[in-house]
């Protein structure tokens, strides 16, 4: 659906948007003998793409009352590892996390495991697989849009890794820990003295989130020193509860509308203790002067007259890209977002994206080497891509009611994947817009 962006301003309060990367991991951290209570877990595209794998795997799964309660009903041990099934086929939507962590854990229930690629995973590299896989005696074979992963997982071979690779993304890093804490919960390895080492670990918050989340549902307790993970057994239990917290990426969206209220916008909900890494947004928007107040339950902004340009490095919080380009649009001067490598394997071409729609629109930016650099103004209106992107959509949209005249989005469809709601939050904050009837 098209939508018709107007000049807007912000105010009121609004909740930030329940975390995806929180939701994927819980539920995937649920495929164990216990009882898994998962609540508040969120209705974007990503996470209920996973939830959907799950109702395919000998599990129970109950919804209810906005709770998510999954337990297992086969029982895992040396001997029938990948063998519940011949062959498991799934699709995962648009979530590369989905993907990048289900290609560890499927083995465990068949030797054979087919992933056909839908949209924008069809344009993903996933080659880093082959020799990943290969630690554990799998095969990676990819035949256009279906990825096949074949091979008995050999659990023992864990025990013989001595040094993990270079990876370019965090996610392949989380699914191969989720992985080893099942294996231990589950009986077949003892992790208490297994120790890994990795070449180069990329977004090392992301993984911190992977390792709280264990130690949060006591599936296994992971330390990290340097790039050596050192790990110890979790702790059995007849049940577990975990409530999916709040999710700073959604909110950095948030934060790029509220940059130029003319009163006040209240973002609640947050937890200013999260591993998240799209958490480092607060940092920047200390750093250029925005009236800020920040409280436990709630980070209020008020209305800033200056807001002065900033040099950030989000190598390792990528996913901030598109709405600190917001952000440093709204700035004096010359911003630069450092970390313009880590755009290429998204949903887009983001650094692409985002330089040919903001210039557009009349937003100044351009890329020297790893660096991006935006110059501050007002968008002057027209027609724009988001090229499939739902962070594209959702920054697109903002820079819209920033500027001083109505431009036209090319879907809106695509942010369900994240924030199903963004609309919805954005109107209550006052954005103006409509869809146009084809």
């Amino acid at each position: 659906m098209k939508m018709l962006i107007e000049p807007s301003i912000f105010s009121g309060e609004i909740s930030a948007p329940l975390s995806k990367s929180s939701g994927q991991r819980y539920l995937l951290m649920s495929l164990s003998q216990e009882r898994v209570q998962i609540e508040n877990l969120g209705d974007d595209a990503d996470t209920q793409a996973v939830l959907a794998v799950l109702k395919q795997l000998p599990l129970e799964i109950e919804e209810k009352e906005g709770k998510v309660a999954i337990s297992s009903k086969w029982v895992v041990n040396k001997e029938n590892i990948g063998t519940w099934k011949d062959e498991i086929k799934i699709e995962v939507g648009e979530s590369g996390f989905a993907l990048r962590s289900l290609v560890f854990l499927l083995p465990l229930y068949s030797k054979r495991v087919e992933i056909r690629l839908q949209k924008s995973l069809k344009n993903r590299d996933f080659s880093e697989l082959q020799q990943l896989l290969a630690l554990l005696d799998l095969q990676y074979e990819r035949k256009e849009d279906i990825i096949i992963i074949s091979g008995e997982l050999s659990w023992k071979k864990v025990f013989e890794i001595e040094t993990i690779p270079d990876v370019s993304s965090s996610q392949y890093v989380s699914g191969l820990l989720i992985l080893i804490a099942h294996l231990s919960q589950w009986g077949v390895i003892d992790i208490n003295n297994l120790v890994l080492n990795f070449n180069s670990i990329p977004s090392m918050p992301y993984v911190m989130q992977t390792m709280e989340h264990l130690k949060n549902i006591e599936l296994a307790f992971i330390e990290l020193r340097g790039k050596t993970f050192s790990f110890k057994n979790g702790i059995q239990k007849q049940e577990k509860k975990v409530k999916i917290e709040r999710d700073w990426s959604g909110a950095s969206f948030l934060f790029a509308a509220a940059a130029k209220t003319n009163s006040e916008v209240v973002i609640r909900n947050l937890d200013l203790f999260s591993k998240q890494a799209d958490k480092k947004i607060l940092e920047v928007l200390q750093n250029i002067g925005l009236h800020l107040s920040i409280e436990l339950e709630k980070i209020t902004i008020r209305k800033t007259e200056k807001r002065s340009a900033f040099h950030v490095d989000l190598t390792d919080a990528p996913d901030l890209f598109p709405a600190l380009a917001v952000i440093a649009s709204t700035c004096e001067g010359r911003s630069v977002l450092e970390g313009v490598h880590r755009l290429k394997n998204k949903e887009s071409d983001r650094a692409f994206a985002i330089v040919e729609s903001f210039n557009k629109l009349g937003i100044s930016v351009d890329i020297q080497d790893d660096l991006m650099l935006i110059i501050g103004g007002e968008s002057k209106g027209g027609f724009v891509e988001s090229y499939g992107d739902h962070r594209m959509a959702m920054a697109l949209s903002i820079l819209a009611a920033h500027g001083k005249k109505q431009i036209e989005l090319d879907s809106s469809e695509v942010i369900r994947k994240s924030y199903p709601d963004f609309f919805i939050h954005m109107q209550n904050l006052g954005m103006q817009y409509s869809e146009v009837k084809e």
